[in-house]
């Protein structure tokens, strides 16, 4: 029986010039083909043509940024202005970017180009009085329901112009009153500071980077290389946890990759 390689013999992983081999968690590259089944119909059974291949990596790892980040690194959290920090427990700021492809009919590999950005933001509170997001769900008009929301994580500020568009107040036996509420952008969002890569690289719509891999120990085979648009990214961030980037990209156009000898 040979031995089988494992999460130790990664030697690399990069993402747009940022060294993730010491954070990531899992990682995973999906190869996919398109087909379509030619077969006609005194044909009993089918027949399938390759049409066009993709390569699709999902990542996720501890967010990093001169030390792990944690709940301890939140100074900013406010909603139209007023500083919900001290109720704050968990969050997860979500980014998705919208494609379409690009490549042609003599193209083999799929190529996407990005179309648009948006932003969801949940956060759930520990209430000590008013469930202020139910508060504004439950005023009379929509005026209130537009607000902007600050975060700032260690050296990185998230700032957007956002819509409450649900807010949950719950209640149950032995445990502190909670309200969750969700928000969705209304504009352009801004980011300040020193970040992750990923988040800053899809928030302001530059959504290509480049991904290098190494999964033996080597530094000459084994390995996957790619120019990648980001599909969607994610930070979740909150009470006695690390903070934690889950990322989806794709490969544009043909990816390198070299079998391990």
């Amino acid at each position: 029986m040979s031995a089988r390689i494992t999460g130790l013999n990664v030697t690399a992983m990069t993402i747009g010039g940022t060294a993730l081999l010491n954070y990531f968690t899992t990682a995973r590259f999906k190869g996919g083909v398109d087909s379509e089944d030619a077969s006609g119909a005194a044909l009993r059974y089918g027949e399938e043509v390759a049409t066009k291949k993709r390569l699709e990596i999902d990542l996720t790892y501890k967010m990093n940024s001169s030390g792990y980040k944690t709940g301890l690194d939140i100074s900013v959290f406010t909603i139209g202005g007023t500083n919900y920090l001290t109720s704050l427990d968990t969050g997860l700021i979500n980014i998705t970017t919208a494609t379409s492809p690009g490549d042609g009919a003599a193209d083999l590999w799929e190529f996407l180009n990005a179309t648009g950005t948006s932003v969801e933001i949940t956060v759930d509170r520990k209430l000590t009085l008013t469930p202020a997001m139910m508060a504004l769900v439950t005023a009379a008009g929509t005026s209130g329901l537009s607000v902007q929301v600050a975060i700032t994580l260690g050296g990185f500020t998230f700032s957007a112009p956002m819509l409450l568009t649900m807010a949950d107040h719950g209640i149950e036996k032995n445990s502190v009153q909670m309200e969750q509420a969700t928000f969705k952008q209304k504009g352009q969002a801004t980011i300040t500071g020193t970040g992750d890569t990923i988040l800053a690289s899809a928030l302001v719509g530059t959504s290509i980077v480049t991904v290098a891999g190494t999964y033996n120990d080597s530094t000459t085979d084994g390995t996957y290389t790619c120019d990648a648009m980001i599909k969607s990214a994610s930070v979740s961030f909150g009470n006695r946890k690390v903070s934690e980037i889950t990322a989806s990209l794709q490969s544009q156009g043909a990816p390198t990759f070299v079998a391990a000898a």
